[in-house]
Parts: C-alpha cells; structure tokens; sequence
C-alpha cells in the first residue's frame, strides 16, 4: 500500500512522531507548511516569548475553527493508497494549518489515518474534527503525549499503531480479493 505521511509541526514535536512513522511504515514525508509562518509557540516544553499576542491568535484559531494559508505542498495526495496526517492539538483542536490541508485535499484523499501530538490527547476533539473535515472515517488514531515524544514509550506507542494500519491494510486486501467470489463471480484456471 502506497503511503504517504504528512503533518504540521509548530515546536517540532509532531515532526518527530511524523518522521518515525514515516520510516516505520517505509512512506514518503511531506510537510505542512503556512505561506506566513508562526512562530515556535513552544520551545523545551515552555510557551515561547513571541510578542504581539501569538501564543493566544494561534489558540483562538484553532478553537474558533479558523484555517489558515498554506504552501503547496510537493506530494499529491492522490497519488497514495493512504494519507497519515499529523497535527499538534491547539485548545483540544485541530491546527488551522492541517484543517486547510484536509479542506484542500479532501477529494484526493483515499483511505486515511490521524495522529496527534498534544499535552493529553485523549481530551481531544481534534480526531473529530478531522474526520469531518476529511470526510473519511480513518483506519486508526493515535495521540502521543508531548512529554512521551522524546522518550521510550513514543516508539511503543506508534509502533502499536503502525501494526494496526498493516493489520487494516491486509484485511482490506483481502475483502477486495475475496469480494468478486462472493458475488457469484468465477476464476478461470
């Protein structure tokens, strides 16, 4: 199955879960990026210093379901059978970077599945938005604690979910190979 991995990073935290999962699933990686960018609003787990309220316009975005402008991107999402996107949780809510990916590529996009990044992603209703915005159910989720990202458990937790996808992936192979059988239809041997 033909992957790609895609996400927004705004610290660098959800880079670091994009980049394992790309090299655990052997995917292309490709990167969200926003034509103005913003500034690190964390930087060593602490709200960064940038001036001019950004910590609390990146927040209101994302809470007030805003998008935001974004570059091309250089992978065309069409082109993979499954498209993992990646985002930091903002106020338990989707980045206005990946909700104007998802709004972009909607259409393009064939299978699906989400991660996250966030201080307890579990209280998020970011896989929600997501899914809604995408207009997919996902194959799975996964929502990584900040804090784990750099430790040993990230790499348990992404590879429970990397299994998960494969074990999907087979399983979906499998119904569309036993499917025309089923149907009534005949193999020539």
């Amino acid at each position: 199955m033909k992957t790609l991995v895609v996400c927004y990073s705004n610290s660098g935290t959800t880079m670091i879960v994009a980049e394992y999962l790309a090299q655990a699933l052997t995917a292309d990686f490709d990167v969200i990026e926003e034509v103005k960018p913003r500034p690190p609003l964390l930087y060593k787990g602490e709200r960064s210093k940038a001036g001019g309220g950004t910590f609390v316009k990146a927040v209101c975005a994302a809470l007030f379901g805003r998008s935001s402008r974004i570059a091309a991107t250089r992978k065309d999402p069409s082109q993979y059978d499954l498209v993992l996107v990646g985002t930091p949780i903002w106020a338990g809510s989707v980045t206005p970077a990946v909700r104007s990916y998802l709004r972009r590529h909607r259409k393009q996009l064939r299978r699906v599945a989400f991660f996250c990044t966030a201080g307890m992603p579990e209280k998020s209703r970011a896989f929600r938005q997501m899914k809604r915005l995408a207009g997919k159910q996902p194959m799975d989720t996964v929502g990584v604690k900040s804090d784990d990202v750099r430790t040993d458990a990230c790499p348990l937790i992404i590879d429970g979910f990397v299994k998960n996808l494969k074990a999907a992936g087979q399983a979906e192979h499998l119904a569309s190979v036993v499917a025309p059988v089923t149907r009534g239809e005949t193999h020539s041997e």
